[in-house]
């Protein structure tokens, strides 16, 4: 039987080949077992042909991202704002949906972070803001300093005294915070729901309300 002849096309700058062959991955195990049989000629036109489509699958990956991310908006949209804004119309915070065996719930979210890219100014800010509410139990503390070349030993001795040791003069000791935001997200619940004043934009706390559907 005489080869047919091969139909070409060009495709994302590849040049794809198509053999007729739909992608079937019950049969990759044979595939791979046939290329023992390939000419070279026909090794590279599988390439081509694979090749376009990686790049039509891959092409659709990105025209489904950037359609679930348009439906993420629309759903961000509806649940934090429009649907928010009519409860509050409605003073209101549940409301059943009539044939849907569930309720339509407004709820407040917090998030609290301070970040490590602030500027050191808002980092310490926050911090104290943390101590200020009694939050001093939640920072993770490094004592960090420096030693210049040459200084390994004074180091290692500070190291093994740093509990009042007379000879640290000169070195600068700095003292490193930090606080998870998880732990610092609890924190701020707390307090919100204590109704104690705080500095939310310090504590990189923010509070959204947002909607969501409740099965009953």
């Amino acid at each position: 039987m005489a080869d047919e002849p091969d139909r070409v096309a060009v495709m994302g700058g590849l040049v794809a080949v198509d053999d007729g062959l739909e992608p079937n991955y019950e049969v990759m195990a044979a595939d791979a077992l046939a290329l023992s049989n390939m000419t070279p000629k026909q090794a590279i036109e599988r390439v081509y042909t694979k090749a376009a489509e990686l790049a039509e699958i891959e092409s659709k990956i990105i025209e489904k991202s950037r359609e679930l991310q348009d439906l993420q908006d629309d759903r961000n949209k509806l649940a934090r704002e429009v649907l928010p804004q009519l409860f509050d119309h409605l003073h209101t915070d549940r409301l059943g949906v009539p044939g849907w065996k569930a309720d339509v719930v407004l709820q407040s979210k917090t998030h609290a972070s301070i970040s490590k890219e602030w500027p050191e100014e808002d980092q310490q800010a926050g911090f104290a803001e943390v101590e200020r509410l009694g939050g001093k139990h939640l920072l993770r503390v490094k004592v960090v300093t420096e030693f210049e070349r040459g200084e390994f030993d004074l180091a290692a001795e500070f190291v093994r005294f740093i509990g009042g040791w007379p000879k640290l003069k000169g070195h600068a000791v700095l003292i490193d915070k930090t606080v998870h935001w998880g732990s610092l997200t609890k924190f701020v619940r707390e307090l919100r729901e204590r109704r104690v004043p705080m500095n939310l934009k310090a504590l990189g706390a923010t509070i959204t309300r947002e909607c969501f559907i409740k099965p009953r």
